[in-house]
């Protein structure tokens, strides 16, 4: 019979990273990186998450050339 232990075990970054490449489990790099509030997307995840900000990173840089387009602009050359 086969008694599985509730233990805390600390191992180094390396032997943990083969460990999921081993084990093909890296949904456990979820389990490590969410007790500090983050999320780990791979691959076409990832992409479409770089996608979706770049989008919203257009929509805010047309609002603001909007917003100063609307300013009228006064050039003052030679004028006091």
């Amino acid at each position: 019979m086969l008694i599985a232990e509730s233990k805390q075990v600390d191992i180094s970054l390396p032997r943990f990273k083969a460990f999921v490449r081993a084990t093909e489990a890296f949904w456990l790099w979820d389990e490590v990186v969410s007790e500090d509030g983050l999320l780990l997307l791979q691959g076409d995840e990832a992409r479409l998450a770089e996608i979706a900000r770049l989008q919203q990173e257009q929509r805010e840089i047309a609002a603001r050339l909007k917003a100063m387009r609307a300013t009228p602009v006064r050039i003052k050359r030679g004028q006091p």
